[in-house]
Parts: structure tokens; C-alpha cells; sequence
């Protein structure tokens, strides 16, 4: 082997070294960002930013909402558990204690963003109403993460009028 051969492999050798610390480097930062910016995760590996009002959730009571989500849509259409799992894991959900949310230009209680897999959910209920904000969440937990589930599980294209004629259909309730 020459010394030009031995210099190329040697240089091959530290840039893929160097590559892998980046990506390791990278990976870490994005951890500690991810673990700084949420509150918990779930066992099912759902990201959750709490209000001040809603400050006393549990992870487990996330977690009691996603397996009654993943087993209405699995028992109405047949979806894959483990898709839906998959699917779930990716979402961070961030909750505002607001009345509604003024999402471009639009008010909404919930909005879910696929390309990011972030929900974001107002937790105060209009005056009058009979929600609580722990109520309110609840149906809006199973009604924006249905939105990630009819999409990536059940290939509906995301489109609200699409989305929520499916919900109706099915009797989601939320």
C-alpha cells in the first residue's frame, strides 16, 4: 500500500469520525431542547407542554386518553394498534390557557399541525359551557390526535372537511 493510499484511508476515516460526532452532538442537543420544552412524555412517548390551569395532569391520564383513542379507531376501521402507537409517539402537544386560538386568522379550540406533529389546544371553556379545562382537553385530545391517526393510519388526506365527516361518520364524539 502506498502513502497515498494509506493518506486517503486515514482521511476517509477522520471525516466519518468527524460526521458521526456532528450527528451525535446534533442528536444530544435536540434531546435536552425536546426534554427543556416539555413538561413529560408519555409511556406511549407523547410530548406534553402544560398550562398553568391544567398544571396537575398526569401522564397517565394521557396515556388512559391514547389507549381509548388507539382502540376506538382500531374496533371502527381496523387500523393498526402499532401504527397508531408509531404515529402518536411523534406528536408534542402544547396546551394555552386561552378561550380559543387564533390560528391564521382563524379561532380554534385545538389545531393540529401535521407536518410537525404538534397539537395545540386552548384549555378555558366559554362561559356558560359545561367543559371544565380537564374536560375540554379530554375531547380535544381525542379530537386532534384523530386528525394525526386519520391521516398517517388511515390515509386521509388532511383536509378539515374530509377529517371531520370521517369523525361524524364513526360517532367520534369529540
Amino acid at each position: 500500500m502506498s502513502g497515498i493510499d494509506i493518506a486517503i484511508i486515514v482521511t476517509v476515516l477522520v471525516a466519518a469520525l468527524g460526521a458521526g460526532a456532528f450527528f451525535l452532538i446534533r442528536h444530544l442537543r435536540s434531546k435536552r431542547k425536546k426534554a427543556a420544552q416539555f413538561d413529560f412524555a408519555t409511556k406511549h412517548g407523547i410530548d406534553v407542554k402544560l398550562s398553568p390551569e391544567l398544571a396537575d395532569l398526569k401522564p397517565e391520564t394521557v396515556e388512559e386518553w391514547t389507549e381509548s383513542v388507539v382502540s376506538f379507531w382500531e374496533e371502527k376501521k381496523g387500523w393498526s394498534r402499532e401504527k397508531m402507537l408509531k404515529n402518536l409517539a411523534k406528536v408534542g402537544i402544547f396546551l394555552y390557557d386561552e378561550l380559543y386560538l387564533n390560528r391564521v386568522g382563524i379561532k380554534v379550540n385545538g389545531i393540529t399541525w401535521p407536518n410537525k406533529f404538534e397539537i395545540e389546544m386552548a384549555t378555558l371553556p366559554k362561559e356558560g359551557s359545561s367543559h371544565t379545562p380537564f374536560t375540554k382537553v379530554k375531547s380535544l385530545f381525542r379530537h386532534e390526535t384523530s386528525h394525526v391517526l386519520a391521516g398517517y393510519v388511515g390515509g386521509v388526506p388532511f383536509d378539515n372537511v374530509t377529517h371531520h365527516a370521517l369523525f361524524s361518520e364513526v360517532g367520534l364524539g369529540a
